[in-house]
């Protein structure tokens, strides 16, 4: 899926060229039901779900990455690493 997510954002980013992007970095919460693999309680939000990392270009509002993540995961872990590897 990234493959093809790069490929897509090539596309876009030849047809629109931009000098400039502004990274948006955020997490969510995405309840779960029953015993998915991964899923964990989250005492935030009080719920048993993922807590994915999101990275969007605000300019455009394009996604640039997604990376899925337990649902105990505090919101900035792993930020740096994940931002990172955009670049």
């Amino acid at each position: 899926m990234e493959a093809v997510n790069q490929a897509y954002l090539d596309r876009l980013y030849a047809l629109r060229p931009s000098q400039q992007v502004v990274l948006d970095v955020d997490s969510a919460n995405f309840e779960t039901d029953g015993h998915q693999e991964g899923a964990a309680y989250n005492a935030h939000y009080q719920d048993t779900s993922y807590h994915p990392l999101l990275l969007f270009d605000s300019l455009t509002g394009y996604c640039l990455k997604a990376e899925l993540r337990s649902g105990n995961v505090y919101t900035s872990r792993g930020v740096v690493d994940f931002t990172l590897q955009v670049a």
